[in-house]
């Protein structure tokens, strides 16, 4: 005897065990997709720590580099502008405000 395809078996399944095997596939696929997906997430998670990390960090490093130079800069224009006879007086304080 030749066993019968799943397609003519499935013909001949009642209305309520169809119903039930086509809502199980789909509940399993999507509890597949999700773990997939979560998977996924974590991966380029990681990824995304490594390059934040990795090469970028010199960017963290050159803005804090940067600020204090920009108010050094500052402070050294204020003490210039107030003129060259005051730049005895205005240096301590410069000076501390470094």
């Amino acid at each position: 005897m030749q066993s019968k395809s799943f397609d003519h078996k499935f013909k001949n399944w009642p209305i309520k065990r169809k119903l039930m095997y086509s809502h199980g596939i789909i509940i399993v696929s999507t509890f597949v997709l999700i773990v997939v997906l979560l998977c996924a997430l974590k991966y380029i998670d990681n990824r995304l720590v490594k390059l934040y990390e990795g090469p970028t960090i010199n960017t963290k490093y050159s803005s804090q580099l940067y600020y204090p130079q920009l108010d050094i800069q500052r402070a050294v224009n204020r003490v210039l502008a107030e003129g060259a006879e005051h730049i005895d007086e205005n240096y301590p304080q410069l000076e501390k405000n470094r």
